[in-house]
């Protein structure tokens, strides 16, 4: 039976991803192997990235014969990585997922589904592990030339990493199931902390050069900081790089307890879980004038309830003018310094003339990632035909799909401008 479950929920997982059918209803095997395509690219694109940043970092610590401290920022960035990978997966796919109603009411036990469940989280955060973790035990090899206990530590390490992110994963996502559950608004709401959390990665991971800049010129003190506050690290970079048996042991238990006492909470309280229906806040109804508007405002209103209700769709479509306001605010407050940036970076001394073009072709550029026409037409899916059926034009129902692209992309537009 778990067998059966995890596939299911592999197959959960993966269907989020291929979306497109035929008239049959069948995948698109094209589409699977297109995307398949291009995960592998994306992967080896990222796993170089980061070999080159980890390169630079790694020389330098183990020169310093700090290579436990290089182990330890590569097991940290890994589980950053597997964080923000699934924070945003554990609430759809543990607490809130559409089946638990009906995988509660077969003879399926409770530990059995929260088994597959967190084994294919799991899954997923060895896939993020792997990006980080691979090209870092390949330039520790080649630069530290560690003895075999190395090798064994850090297969370890790579096995036991993962149930560290997936414990504070699940955390989060009980969290956060809480917190939103009890608002009107929690699909607004996913989707500013979506895009809030991702300007924060994107800031970090843009600063990531600076910040192996300073790792490097202070590696002690950051060391003595990652002893104190970061123990699980510690143990994993102390054990690998000195194959330090009492490390391992502490590594071991920073990783497998906290991930078994939230595994047995689950499974302990999973019926309850999801079974439980919290309430909202409830809207008052008061009697007021009935106000009528025209078919091209009801179809405009509709599509911004769509836009705002959807966070996946507005975070992937509208993500653009998010930045446009980024931009207009940090050009508003950072102008001469940005000017004297563009100046330094091209040798040039007075960049004023230059600026404006170039802040034009960013926000031309930023215009064009915000384009919510041809996805909310396929949003429409088996819905098209109740709009073929009301007696409004096919025009009315284009522009205020259009109306909706303008008001996401030239608001923020004329905001920068």
């Amino acid at each position: 039976m778990l067998k059966t479950l995890l596939k299911a929920r592999f197959g959960a997982i993966t269907a989020s991803m291929f979306r497109t059918m035929d008239r049959r209803g069948k995948k698109s095997r094209g589409t699977k192997i297109l995307f398949a395509l291009l995960f592998v690219y994306l992967a080896v694109v990222l796993t170089l990235s980061m070999g080159m940043v980890l390169w630079s970092i790694g020389q330098s610590l183990v020169a310093a014969n700090l290579g436990w401290l290089f182990l330890a920022v590569s097991g940290l960035m890994a589980v950053s990585f597997c964080f923000i990978g699934t924070v945003f997966l554990a609430q759809s796919q543990i607490y809130q997922a559409r089946d638990n109603e009906l995988l509660l009411s077969l003879p399926v036990k409770p530990s059995v589904i929260v088994a597959s469940r967190l084994l294919a989280m799991l899954g997923l955060n060895y896939i993020y592990t792997a990006v980080i973790m691979l090209p870092a035990g390949v330039i520790y090899a080649k630069l530290a030339q560690p003895e075999w206990s190395f090798y064994l530590v850090f297969a370890l390490g790579f096995l036991l990493l993962p149930l560290l992110s997936l414990t504070l994963t699940c955390i989060l996502g009980y969290v956060l199931g809480v917190v939103t559950n009890r608002m009107r608004y929690k699909t607004l709401l996913s989707s500013i902390g979506m895009v809030l959390f991702f300007l924060v990665y994107m800031y970090l991971y843009m600063n990531l050069t600076r910040y192996a800049a300073q790792l490097i010129q202070n590696g002690a003190a950051i060391g003595a900081a990652v002893r104190r506050a970061l123990p699980p690290f510690y143990a994993f970079g102390e054990a690998a790089a000195t194959g330090n048996a009492w490390a391992a042991a502490q590594l071991v238990l920073w990783c497998v307890v906290p991930f078994a006492l939230v595994a047995w909470l689950l499974m302990r309280s999973f019926r309850r879980i999801a079974t439980s229906k919290r309430g909202a806040a409830r809207i008052v109804y008061k009697a007021r004038a009935l106000r009528t508007s025209s078919a091209y405002g009801a179809l405009v209103r509709k599509e911004l309830g769509r836009f705002f209700g959807t966070p996946a769709y507005a975070f992937n479509s509208g993500f653009g003018g998010v930045l446009l306001l980024v931009l207009a605010g940090y050009t508003a407050f950072k102008g001469p310094g940005l000017i004297a940036t563009l100046g330094a970076a091209y040798g040039v001394g007075e960049m004023g003339g230059m600026l404006v073009p170039v802040l034009a072709v960013m926000v031309a550029f930023l215009c064009a990632m915000t384009c919510t026409t041809a996805p909310s037409i396929s949003l429409e899916g088996p819905y098209l035909w109740i709009l073929k059926a009301n007696p409004v034009p096919v025009w009315t129902v284009f522009w205020a799909k259009i109306t909706l692209n303008l008001i996401i992309g030239l608001v923020p537009a004329l905001v920068a401008l």
